[in-house]
Order: C-alpha cells, then sequence, then structure tokens
C-alpha cells in the first residue's frame, strides 16, 4: 500500500506517460526507502510497463530487501519494528487527538448547511482515524527501511570470543578460590568448636590452667579502711561492701 501510494503521487492513475514525473518517483523511493532504483530505464525497455505492473514490481524488489535486512539482523528485528511503531504512534497520536477536539467544536456548525452533524462527525472521524494509519505505515516503513546493519568483521568476533572464554575462565578460577576459602573457614570453626568443647569438659584442667590470684592483699573487718579515714574497714567501706 505504501509503495501505491507514492507511486500514484508521481504518476496519477489512469494518466498519460508524459504526465508522469519518473524523477520525482526516483527520487521518492531513495527518500521513503533508502534504495535507488532505475525506473526510467525500466520504461524504456518496456513500453508495457504502466502504473500497475510498475507498482508490482517495485513492491517485489522493496519486499526482498526489506526480508533479506529483517534476516540479517534476526529476532531482534520484531522487537525493533514494535518499539519503532510505538514511538512514532505516540507523536501521531496526539497530533490526531488535537485535530479531533478541533472537530467536535466545530461540527455543529454544518447543520447551517443542512447536513447532519452526527453524521458528518462520524464520516470525518473515520477518514481522519484512516490518515493516521496511513501515516504511521509510512513513516514506520520510512524508518526500517534506513536501519543500517552493522556486519561483525571477523577478526573482531575471534576477539569477542576470545575475551568471552577469558572471562569464564576468570569466573570458574574465582569460584575454586571461594570455596577453598569456605572450606578452609568452616574446618577452622569445627576445630576451634572442638577444642572449646574440650576444654569445657575437664573444669579441674581449666582450673589448674587459670588459677585465681588476688590483686590486692585481702583487708581484716577490724583493720584500718585502706581508704585512709582512720575508722575501722568494718565500720567505713567494709559496711558499704
Amino acid at each position: 500500500e505504501v509503495v501505491a501510494q507514492v507511486v500514484d503521487d508521481y504518476i496519477p492513475p489512469q494518466s498519460v506517460p508524459e504526465q508522469w514525473d519518473v524523477a520525482g518517483l526516483e527520487e521518492s523511493i531513495k527518500t521513503e526507502f533508502n534504495t535507488s532504483q532505475p525506473i526510467q530505464q525500466w520504461l524504456d525497455e518496456d513500453d508495457q510497463l504502466y502504473e500497475d505492473q510498475l507498482k508490482a514490481k517495485l513492491t517485489d524488489i522493496l519486499e526482498k530487501e526489506y526480508e533479506n535486512k529483517a534476516e540479517a539482523v534476526g529476532e531482534n528485528m520484531r522487537l525493533f519494528e514494535k518499539q519503532i511503531t510505538l514511538q512514532i504512534l505516540d507523536g501521531l497520536w496526539k497530533d490526531h487527538l488535537a485535530t479531533m477536539d478541533h472537530l467536535r467544536q466545530g461540527i455543529f456548525l454544518r447543520s447551517y448547511g443542512g447536513k447532519n452533524p452526527r453524521q458528518e462527525y462520524k464520516r470525518e472521524a473515520f477518514a481522519l482515524f484512516t490518515e493516521l494509519l496511513d501515516h504511521l505505515q509510512r513513516e514506520a516503513i520510512k524508518v526500517l527501511s534506513h536501519v543500517k546493519i552493522r556486519q561483525e568483521d571477523p577478526a573482531d568476533a575471534i576477539e569477542r570470543k576470545r575475551r568471552e572464554e577469558a572471562a569464564r575462565e576468570k569466573m570458574n578460577f574465582q569460584h575454586q578460590e571461594v570455596s577453598a576459602l569456605s572450606d578452609g573457614a568452616e574446618a577452622g570453626a569445627a576445630a576451634a568448636q572442638g577444642q572449646g568443647a574440650g576444654q569445657q569438659g575437664n573444669p579441674q584442667q581449666q582450673s589448674k590452667q587459670s588459677p585465681f590470684v588476688r590483686d590486692v592483699p585481702k583487708v581484716g573487718r577490724n583493720d584500718p579502711c585502706p581508704c585512709g579515714s582512720g575508722k575501722k574497714y568494718k565500720q567505713c567501706h567494709g559496711k558499704i561492701a
């Protein structure tokens, strides 16, 4: 449909060859679909190539070119198509809503011309929506036709594969190191736990290893208080204790 619209812009239906703008059509095909086609040469070589046959030939060529591009991109092409279509629709939809609002505001003026405003609104709203879809399709195809496919150089592919393998080897080595450290930590914790349990199970050995030692001499209750007050210990700090 898009090809037919472009051709009709420069080769009007039911027109004679003298009315055809072939140069303009070639330029438009290049702008819309990012491809150069020798349309004038085709017409010179085939006297029976009229607008319908020309549309079919252009459509076949452009579809094959796009299929080759989509095949080169792979599955991501479908996702890219959806993203592009939604982005274009977002901008067109805002303009469409503004146009519809303008139509609603002035539709009742049609009654002065003897027309039914409700019927006129339905007819023009449908025409505007159809125009929106045509514009969306044409803009989406234009953007997708200009997508550049970057072919990866064989040397770059080899280098990329080498980096991926090096990264995998590094990850495996780090995983082994972490596993070794984890095993060592668990073994050390188990040994410490076993040693602690052994010490708790033999209180006599534990008391022999760490006997209690008094830091200061013991003060009797009738001895002078070490604080220097002159009172007996039992009447001073010994009383508090």
